[in-house]
């Protein structure tokens, strides 16, 4: 048994309120009927708490703006969006926190993180890009962790028409599968002669339910007895483990490539803060935990917060939740903390509570 099985006891509250969720939908067969399925179960359990969404605080839309555009990368377009202060200073200047969504590589866009990102930028004042990164199996690793990649890149060489100053900070983060390629970005970054040559650098990640290492890589020995979640949580709700095997056959990654199981990677000295958010109910828990360990005795700074009983997800889905309300506080204070790493002493941040508020999957 997982040294971690104690995370995946859960309440009597939390027990009724996964009542509240549509059938599990398993993520195989026709890809483009799965994707539709999955929308319709995110609306689903938006019109089941849709009474409860008064209770939260939504981003005044006179305070920020959001903007598409399409950036190159290999071979292709994609869009990015872009979430900025309203500001009376022409000449202000902001952090950059890069966002890439979740979906387990094969789904997902930008909007579904609107409200929750844009109170960020109102809240702390930074700019926000939103990655579209092309999907699996249509294209599969590692088209979509390319295309992020190169669309920070693009990011920082374009930093002036974006109102970015990297001297700021520069974040990066995600959740789930989004939360992987935050990581692998993170790696890159430090090795990358782009960087040296900028003066830039990744200052921070947040990793929220990470995927870090693929479930059919060669694991080191001392590592077998630590990574038990996904099989002890395998029939959790929201994402099993059949679905993160389904997921991988569309990926398409090679298990042992560092570029989808960063865990593996030869060091991981020298990378950014992270800020980890790990939900106890989740075949993903315990590489989340290890993958923490990792870097903090490879001197890397962190910070996680464990959500006991917490599927994966479900934050998202049932936002009314106090545990769901809890996962927000603590984005926006583990935000706040990479942030006062990334500044200048004289460029403060000040805590404040973000409301969860969850948008429909579109795609």
């Amino acid at each position: 048994m997982s040294q971690y099985a104690h995370y995946s006891f859960r309440d009597e509250q939390l027990e009724k309120a996964l009542k509240l969720l549509p059938p599990h939908v398993h993520v195989e067969g026709d890809v483009e009927a799965t994707r539709q399925a999955i929308e319709q179960q995110a609306l689903e359990s938006l019109q089941t708490i849709s009474p409860h969404l008064n209770e939260f605080n939504r981003p005044d839309e006179s305070k920020y703006l959001i903007e598409d555009k399409y950036v190159p990368v290999t071979d292709s377009y994609i869009r990015i969006r872009i979430i900025s202060p309203v500001s009376e200073d022409a000449n202000a200047t902001y952090s950059l926190l890069f966002w890439t969504h979740a979906g387990g590589y094969f789904t997902g866009i930008p909007e579904m993180d609107d409200e929750r990102l844009a109170q960020a930028v109102i809240h702390f004042q930074l700019v926000v890009v939103s990655v579209d990164y092309r999907l699996a199996p249509e294209y599969p690793f590692p088209t979509g962790l390319d295309d992020s990649y190169e669309a920070l890149k693009w990011c920082l060489t374009n930093a002036q028409a974006l109102r970015v100053d990297s001297s700021k900070g520069v974040i990066v983060g995600g959740t789930s599968s989004g939360a992987n390629f935050a990581a692998v970005i993170a790696l890159r970054a430090r090795e990358d002669q782009f960087f040296k040559d900028g003066g830039f650098s990744v200052t921070g990640q947040i990793l929220q339910s990470p995927e870090v290492v693929h479930p059919k890589a060669d694991l080191p020995d001392k590592y077998k007895d630590q990574l038990l979640s996904m099989t002890q949580n395998k029939d959790a709700p929201i994402v099993t483990q059949s679905d993160i095997f389904q997921l991988h056959e569309y990926y398409k990654a090679p298990p042992n490539d560092p570029d989808v199981s960063i865990l593996l990677a030869p060091s991981h000295t020298g990378l950014p803060p992270a800020f980890f958010q790990i939900s106890g109910y989740d075949p993903l828990r315990d590489e989340g935990i290890l993958y923490e360990k990792v870097l903090r005795e490879s001197g890397v700074k962190t910070k996680m917060e464990i959500y006991p009983g917490l599927p994966h997800g479900v934050n998202f889905l049932l936002p009314h939740l106090p545990v769901s309300k809890k996962w927000e506080k603590d984005f926006s204070e583990g935000l706040q903390w990479l942030l006062q790493l990334s500044r200048p002493s004289t460029n403060k941040c000040h805590p404040y509570t973000m409301g969860a508020v969850h948008k429909t999957l579109t795609q």
